[in-house]
């Protein structure tokens, strides 16, 4: 199968139980390829030793490459899904869309190009208000330009909203040189660059989608009477129910997932899942 869809993975040892069990959810004739990305050499000859499936797919060791020009280990995880989907975008041309994942993750469906495209092209950013988010606000200040700074505040209404969960992490790769130039981070790294853990990488895309595609926020405290959600993967099977006609899920938590699969038929992938039990 011609694969669209790149999912990043960055991985380090604690973690390394998660392989298995993302090795045995994944199909090879899904619509997407998997990419761990490792932080130092060491790290990935150790993986390849406990997990030989790890083999089956395309891994990648930042340390020869681009660890010494990283300027704090505490944002590395962020910096490690960039460079991620930077990687995928130079050497596999046919790729056209990069996710971010973390390593506690199951697979449910084989597909998801077209999910993808979809919310891609609707240009639409579910969020709900919440106390001031320090994620927000850290991630505003990677926008240097006063005017994107200026709609930043405008759009995520002061930081007193959050978007995360609204989607998987995804990124168009073509949208990547034009939303690299925005944060100032240099993939080729002829500078240093540093990225605290509170910037997340999939809200700074979303506010890139704001600024620069036109996208739009849509808050559900609004629409549909639901307030303070912190991540909707998290909510109750009732709140779902509000937004079905216009809001499919593709990721899930197990807690909500397991117990009301028939509602979630559209879900792509269990996130978390070392966090919340069935």
């Amino acid at each position: 199968m011609n694969k669209k869809v790149c999912v990043v993975i960055p991985i380090h040892p604690p973690n390394y139980k998660y392989i298995k069990y993302v090795h045995e959810s994944y199909s090879s004739d899904s619509d997407f390829m998997l990419l761990f990305v490792f932080t130092f050499n060491s790290d990935l000859e150790l993986a390849l030793e406990g997990y030989p499936e790890l083999k089956e797919y395309e891994c990648l060791s930042i340390e020869k490459e681009y660890f010494k020009y990283i300027n704090s280990i505490h944002g590395i995880i962020n910096i490690k899904k960039l460079l991620g989907v930077d990687y995928c975008s130079k050497k596999f041309p046919n790729i056209e869309f990069g996710i971010t994942l973390d390593s506690e993750i199951r697979f449910i469906r084989k597909y998801i190009y077209n999910d993808i495209l979809d919310r891609y092209n609707k240009k639409n950013i579910y969020a709900s208000r919440t106390p001031e988010n320090m994620v927000i606000k850290t991630c505003s200040y990677y926008f240097k330009d006063p005017i994107d700074y200026a709609q930043i505040l405008d759009v995520f209404q002061d930081f007193y909203m959050w978007s995360w969960w609204s989607d998987v992490p995804y990124y168009k790769l073509s949208d990547l040189k034009e939303f690299f130039e925005c944060i100032n981070y240099n993939c080729d790294f002829k500078s240093s660059f540093s990225m605290t853990y509170s910037a997340f990488d999939h809200i700074l895309y979303q506010m890139f989608l704001v600024l620069r595609r036109n996208f739009k926020i849509t808050y559900i405290d609004d629409k549909y009477d639901i307030h303070y959600i912190m991540g909707l993967e998290y909510g109750d099977i009732k709140m779902y129910n509000r937004m079905i006609n216009d809001y499919k899920p593709i990721m899930a938590v197990n807690r909500l997932y397991d117990k009301n699969e028939k509602c979630f038929n559209n879900v792509w992938v269990l996130i978390h899942c070392d966090r919340i039990k069935n």
